[in-house]
């Protein structure tokens, strides 16, 4: 789970032309923390997703859209 959200957040970012300092500004975290989040080395709360969809303006959805699909086909 950890690393599909960090692919998300990746498409997410790259999607809205937000770099991961830009990002980390947002979320008031260093841009380190989020390269780590996209890595899949940290662990995201429940809450940090939610706050990552709320400052690029997207649905909390987008950012599990085709996780059914990635997880059953072993991505």
């Amino acid at each position: 789970m950890d690393k599909y959200i960090g692919k998300r957040i990746r498409e997410l970012r790259n999607d809205f032309d937000i770099g991961q300092d830009q990002l980390g500004k947002m979320l008031a975290v260093s841009y380190e923390q989020i390269q780590k989040y996209v890595s899949g080395q940290y662990r995201l709360s429940a809450a940090r997703p939610f706050e990552i969809c709320n400052v690029m303006n997207v649905s909390v959805a987008a950012m599990f859209e085709d996780y059914c699909d990635d997880a059953f086909s072993g991505a």
